[in-house]
């Protein structure tokens, strides 16, 4: 199964605050070669995250967006004529429900700690489980290297790579200094189509070896112990697929929306200016933290082309504000108000999520009107919900 934390696209989870945004999960800028990483995704990203955007999307809560770029005052309006609503009550969906698993939780928490590794006491020259080893490799598809599958230095948690499945178990007892050949088999459900399926030979040396510890976890989090920081991964994926699971919901229900209504707005200047912020910021991103252009880092950290993460990040962004559009329209239809009250009550819960010491800096970040824009949605979007019928498996 893949990770159950990955459950909604790089880009829907850039846009997943948005005016009318519920909460997804922040890019994950995951240090997996995307050539032999089994997942290509993540989330709670080391990104920078300190603004949200409130733009346009669905949902009912903010969260955060890897964007500090994007001007989140941008006048997405959408003027009433411009949507014909259609059906938007007993709508019917289906949501797969799904389970953090053990490996899941490992994998992120270790992710988060191997920069902070410390030399391996002497002695210790052969791969245990969780180890951080220091590698060079280079795979083979019949016995020619294949793109993305080769690198020089890399770090990985033995046992938490999120590599496909074989690479980490044939590391084990492998000692520093020695060379290994891993034959293994790409998943058939592997994002790279090239490589979905293949039977590879990865040739792997060891160059080092360090050790995450109880120490190492004390000295570089608020926690004490490896048990307890996998207690709070435990407890935060548990939440992350939560949410992600809501995020679902919604969105499949705004999907039906909006097939139901006629939307006639046009958004073209929006989503170009949303998806020039974003490569830009990523353009940057990718050259001031790991050295490399967009296409290098796309393709490693997503396993994406530039041109493909640029139609997704627009596809994504265009039906964003089509549930903004019909989210507006709704809160319209039924009269939906917020009250000063319930105004205040909601910016009081962004300021203390997001850090803002008052009010005001928070309506300067992103205007009086997208707020309330915002809010209206959460409301009209809890309606759809309150009059779906949803089934869970």
């Amino acid at each position: 199964m893949k990770k159950v934390y990955i459950l909604v696209t790089l880009t829907a989870m850039l846009f997943a605050l948005t005016a009318c945004g519920n909460s997804g999960n922040s890019t994950t800028s995951d240090n997996s070669t995307a050539a032999i990483s089994e997942e290509q995704n993540g989330t709670d990203g080391n990104a920078d995250n300190s603004n949200a955007d409130i733009s346009g999307a669905s949902g009912s809560n903010a969260a955060d967006s890897t964007d500090n770029n994007a001007d989140a005052s941008t006048d997405d309006s959408t003027a009433a004529s411009d949507v014909v609503l259609g059906n938007y009550k007993n709508l019917e969906v289906t949501v797969e429900n799904y389970e953090v698993s053990e490996q899941d939780i490992l994998d992120k928490m270790y992710e988060t700690l191997v920069d902070y590794a410390v030399e391996a006491a002497d002695g210790h020259t052969v791969i245990q489980p969780f180890d951080v080893a220091n590698i060079d490799f280079e795979g083979l598809l019949n016995g020619v290297a294949f793109d993305g599958g080769t690198a020089a230095g890399y770090n990985m948690v033995v046992g938490a790579s999120g590599f496909i499945e074989g690479f980490d178990e044939g590391l084990l007892g492998v000692g520093v200094g020695e060379t290994v050949a891993l034959n293994l088999t790409f998943p058939d459900d592997y994002t790279e189509p090239t490589l979905a399926g293949q039977e590879v030979v990865f040739n792997v040396t060891v160059n080092s070896l360090k050790v995450i510890t109880d120490e190492v976890v004390a000295a570089n989090t608020e926690y004490t112990s490896l048990d307890a920081y996998k207690s709070y991964y435990t407890e935060y994926l548990t939440k992350q697929v939560a949410d992600s699971i809501e995020v679902q919901k919604e969105n499949d229900l705004l999907d039906l929306v909006v097939e139901n209504s006629v939307i006639t707005a046009d958004h073209t200047e929006e989503i170009a200016a949303y998806v020039e912020s974003y490569i830009s910021y990523y353009e940057s991103y990718a050259s001031e933290n790991y050295g490399v252009d967009l296409d290098t880092f796309l393709y490693y950290m997503y396993g994406m082309t530039t041109e493909g993460f640029t139609a997704q990040l627009t596809s994504d962004r265009a039906a964003s504000l089509q549930y903004k559009d019909v989210l507006l329209a709704i809160a319209e239809a039924e009269g939906l108000e917020i009250t000063d009250d319930e105004y205040n009550e909601k910016v009081d819960e962004m300021m203390r999520e997001y850090g803002y010491e008052t009010a005001e800096e928070l309506e300067t970040a992103y205007t009086k009107e997208a707020l309330e824009e915002s809010f209206l949605c959460d409301e009209a979007m809890q309606l759809v919900k309150d009059n779906a019928i949803i089934t869970e498996n």
